[in-house]
Parts: C-alpha cells; structure tokens; sequence
C-alpha cells in the first residue's frame, strides 16, 4: 500500500525540505495542480520519488456539487472552462514524467461527457504518467455502473473519495484485487484494515507543525490537549517555526512506517500489489 503524504506547507524553506524528505524516506507525494504548481515543477525527480497531482476539483466540490452557484466561491476559484484547459495542457506537456494525475472531477460543474472526452484525449498520450478517473455515486446515481464502465474500458487505477465512503463495501466486491484503488483523505486506520486499497493519500502528518501534537505510526494523530492529559513529553507547541522541519521529519518517518505496517498487513493476506 503507497501512503502519499498530500499537501504544502508554505513557510520558507520546508517545501523543498518536506520534498527531500520524501524521496529520502521513499514516500509518495501529492499535490494540488490547483494550489501547488511551483512545487509540481521543481519536484525532484529520482529513482525513488513518485508524484500524484490532483486537479483541485474538490475546491469546487467542498460546499455542494453545485459549489460554482456561490458568489463567494466563485471569486476565488478560476473559471472552471478556462482552467480545464490549463490543466489539460499541463497534463500535455508533462505526460513524459513520472506523475499520477488525477482527472478534474467537478461532475456538479462539468459535465460527465465533457469530462469523458477528457480522459479519452489524455488516455491516447504516450509517456512515464499516468492518468486516473475518480468515481462519485452521482455519477450513476450509487449503481456502480459508471466504475464497471471504466473496468470494462481497461482502466486499472481508479480514484475514490468521501462520497463513496458508504459504498466502499460494494465497490471492493466489484474491484476485489484486481483494479488498483485510491482512496483520496481515506486514511482512517480501520478502513485501511478492513480494505485492500493500492493508495490512499493523507495531510494529517502536517498537523503537529501546524496545530501541536504528534503523529504517530497507525495513522493517529494526537492533540495536545490529550497529551497534556496524559503528561506526555510528545507535547508540541503547533507554529513554532523553529521546530517545524523537527516534527515534519518524525510525522513523515511515522506514516512510512505505517506504509510498511498495512503493506505487510495485506501481504500476509495475500495482497500484494
């Protein structure tokens, strides 16, 4: 099972050091073409790096499938259209790297047959990338007929997310260990135990330079109030700049080993990607 520890942390420096980190550690990273192009295009590229690039599109989904009918939301997102093709251009002229890239499933905002035109233009390119469709239920209104369409096309990696987290019991049966599955902001440790997934991606490891706390192995992440509680030594003061790299660090070796741990975990039930 790949880990992708997702998202940035936008003070001076810890890009590039959370980057390092990654490839060092052999952990898969994701960011948002939405939010995170400057650290897309300076992502360094080794043997043991491996980048998912995610359109974005949950900015547009976050309040309702409809997000783009809200005067607030649409000052501050850009034009779906105008984007769409940014995105598709970037794809493009990037397909070359060694990049996961995650269809702009804004199925409220575009529709499914322009979206399908979209994946049918980016499954023709040739080169090291990859490119991955995300089942909603809307899209079948929770059939599965949709995801059994993209199985029957010959897609073997499919993205799923918190909308179809009702239905993760039913889209296994379907996919059992044959279809690779990612789950995106899936990482709660009992799903990841009772589920097979190939990938799930996770921000939680950045909290305790964000908020204070721990990340530990498992997946947990513990606030500081319950570590004051428990009169722990972990206590973290969130926002203190000069120990941010430090708790970085140790929430990245802790989501490797929990990697490892639900790799094996599987492994020993004959899951092996």
């Amino acid at each position: 099972m790949k880990i992708y520890a997702a998202g940035s942390f936008g003070v001076k420096g810890i890009p590039d050091f959370l980057d390092n980190n990654c490839v060092k550690l052999k952990i898969p990273k994701l960011y948002s073409f939405l939010n995170d192009i400057k650290y897309i295009d300076n992502y360094p590229e080794t043997k043991h790096s491996s980048l998912m690039v995610d359109s974005g599109a949950h900015s547009w989904n976050k309040l309702n499938i409809n997000v783009c009918t809200s005067t607030n939301v649409q000052k501050k997102l850009p034009n779906i259209g105008e984007f769409s093709k940014k995105y598709f251009k970037y794809i493009s002229e990037n397909y070359h790297r060694n990049i996961v890239f995650v269809e702009l499933d804004t199925y409220g905002v575009l529709s499914k047959e322009k979206m399908d035109a979209f994946a049918k233009k980016v499954f023709a390119f040739r080169g090291k990338a990859q490119f991955i469709r995300v089942y909603h239920p809307q899209l079948d209104g929770g059939s599965l007929g949709v995801l059994k369409e993209w199985i029957d096309a010959g897609q073997t990696y499919i993205g799923i997310g918190g909308s179809s987290y009702d239905m993760l019991g039913d889209i296994f049966k379907i996919t059992r260990n044959d279809i690779k599955l990612h789950g995106f902001a899936l990482t709660k440790a009992d799903l990841l135990h009772k589920y097979p997934f190939y990938s799930v991606d996770s921000t939680s490891y950045l909290s305790p330079a964000r908020y204070g706390g721990v990340y530990r192995e498992g997946l947990k992440s513990v606030k500081n109030e319950t570590l004051i509680r428990q009169k722990s030594p972990e206590y973290i003061i969130g926002l203190d700049r000069s120990k941010t790299g430090e708790k970085i660090e140790k929430a990245l070796i802790n989501l490797k080993k929990s990697e490892i741990y639900f790799t094996k975990l599987w492994e020993k039930r004959g899951v092996v990607w």
